[in-house]
């Protein structure tokens, strides 16, 4: 028995964008369903956001903003949105304080009010204030749902199947939908991300038929936790003025980036940049940060060193051992300026969509493409639904899209998968992390067909089994696609580089990659 419930929309993730999303669809008169794989807001990277939001402010225009993302982009970012995003950002995050959501301005935007949660990260006020405002009748929060994938008929999109909190089949019937579902650097073996970001947003969209771009570009965090004993997680900014960054020889690493002025420039503005030279400096004899000149103030004044401190690490005596880790994926789901796909009725906003950032993320603008470009998303995604209206949906083909295994119990998850997983993350690390080459990414394009034979040997029998199985079978065409646009690009650029092709080349590759899915032979084709 199938479960089925009608809406105007159906939003898939519960993040910044997914809500902003939904907020957007309902003000434009539609009934939505927001769907999530944890509870609305939890288990995504909202939650664990440091809190700024780039836009323009008293002391930065909107060509500042525009300017600053085109920088940090290297040339290959959509100019037409990131002109849309820096015209709309200060607007649309002002909206959002006005509706009650804790936010103060700052010189580079705005950043979370985080005074009534000091000890915990800003992104857990930020979207649980976030999700007060999707109690609305018109809006349906359906948790821990997991989406299968996208359905369409006679090449138009009719909504989502996927497995409810029941293990019920259940099929969520839409004429538009839009993917907030989040990237994929937990496919990574040091990454700061939820587990579930594994890319399951890029998997149902080419399989839907639509594009994807820039998928090759992977922006990694500089400053990630790297003792033996302690658990890789970033060390957010800001930063006292007395913190360093030291190689094994004690010498100040940021005097190799002439043009970064401090540790939290170097986050803000040189992630690419800082990155590939901490990631030198931790495979050549290590990296490290003291803390051991910061007084009792510095220790009070920032949540980023009260978080700190709750390590079980004495920071007064010992230097903390530091490596970047997976952070964001900059490529994603080619869309327009108005966050549609290039599949009529499929729109995505946040960090499942590429095109905004180009060949890197500049710091703070990640919560502020999520706003904006969610409520756009889902604006425009209401717009469509009422001009194409209701499709006469063939619930027997619908029937037929679910797997064999869907709604069945199955007792113990295979063994196998754990393993599969365990080295999907290995392969993503060691051959498509800081520093690629083409001997390194074609012995991953090896492994990667190994993993996906050995996918194909198993056979799941219920739920916990064939949830597992679509994860990672994700998880293999998300990497296959990194691989795939990686071999393709020989040059360097942004959060990109190749070792063997060091230099960046306008002249040749001063372009986006696209990828699409030939579903004829089921193949990749990367151009």
């Amino acid at each position: 028995m199938i479960k089925q419930f009608e809406v105007d929309v159906v939003v898939i993730g519960s993040g910044a964008a997914g809500i902003t999303a939904a907020i957007g669809a309902r003000n434009r008169g539609a009934t939505v369903a927001l769907l999530g794989k944890d509870g609305t807001g939890k288990g995504t990277c909202t939650s664990l956001a440091g809190g700024l939001l780039g836009a323009s402010s008293l002391e930065r225009s909107v060509q500042d903003h525009y300017q600053d993302t085109l920088d940090a982009g290297h040339g290959i970012n959509n100019n037409q949105l990131v002109e849309m995003v820096a015209t709309r950002a200060r607007e649309s995050i002002n909206h959002l304080r006005k509706m009650g959501v804790p936010l103060f301005d700052d010189p580079d935007g705005f950043t979370v009010d985080n005074k009534n949660n000091s000890k915990n990260i800003p992104g857990i006020p930020f979207v649980e204030s976030l999700v007060q405002l999707v109690k609305h009748p018109d809006i349906m929060s359906i948790d821990h749902f997991h989406c299968l994938d996208l359905a369409l008929q006679s090449d138009r999109i009719v909504g989502v199947i996927g497995i409810d909190f029941t293990g019920a089949p259940t099929f969520v019937e839409a004429s538009s939908v839009v993917l907030a579902t989040g990237g994929a650097a937990a496919l990574y073996q040091r990454h700061d991300n939820p587990p579930g970001m594994l890319g399951e947003g890029y998997s149902m969209a080419l399989k839907a038929g639509c594009r994807l771009q820039d998928m090759e570009f992977v922006q990694f965090f500089p400053l990630g936790i790297a003792e033996p004993n302690l658990p890789a997680t970033i060390i957010y900014p800001p930063y006292p003025d007395r913190v360093r960054i030291l190689d094994e020889n004690g010498s100040d690493v940021l005097r190799e980036l002439p043009e970064c002025q401090s540790p939290y420039d170097a986050i803000i503005r040189f992630r690419d940049k800082a990155s590939l030279l901490f990631y030198h400096k931790h495979t050549h004899g290590g990296l490290f940060l003291d803390l051991s000149r910061l007084d009792e103030n510095d220790w009070n004044s920032q949540f980023s060193m009260r978080l700190l401190a709750r390590k079980q690490f004495d920071f007064q005596y010992k230097k903390l051992r530091i490596a970047p880790l997976a952070h964001f994926s900059i490529g994603g789901v080619e869309v327009n300026e108005q966050s549609e796909s290039t599949v009529a009725g499929i729109f995505a906003a946040g960090e499942v969509a590429g095109g905004f950032h180009g060949a890197n993320r500049r710091g703070g603008n990640a919560l502020t493409e999520c706003v904006v470009c969610g409520s756009l998303a889902g604006s425009h995604a209401a717009d469509f639904a009422r001009q194409m209206g209701r499709e006469d949906v063939n619930l027997m083909m619908i029937k037929e899209q679910f797997p064999a295994w869907a709604g069945k119990i199955s007792q113990r998850p295979e063994p196998r998968y754990r393993h599969l997983m365990k080295s999907i993350k290995a392969c993503a690390w060691d051959y498509f992390g800081v520093v690629r080459s083409d001997a390194g990414m074609l012995r991953g394009q090896r492994l990667i067909s190994s993993l996906e034979s050995e996918l194909e040997t198993i056979c799941p029998v219920g739920n916990r089994d064939g949830l597992l199985h679509v994860e990672i079978c994700s998880a293999l065409l998300t990497l296959r696609c990194i691989c795939e646009a990686g071999l393709l690009r020989e040059e360097s650029r942004g959060a990109f580089f190749r070792e063997d092709f060091p230099e960046r080349d306008d002249t040749h590759w001063q372009r986006n990659i696209g990828i699409s899915l030939d579903q004829s032979e089921q193949r990749l084709v990367v151009k």
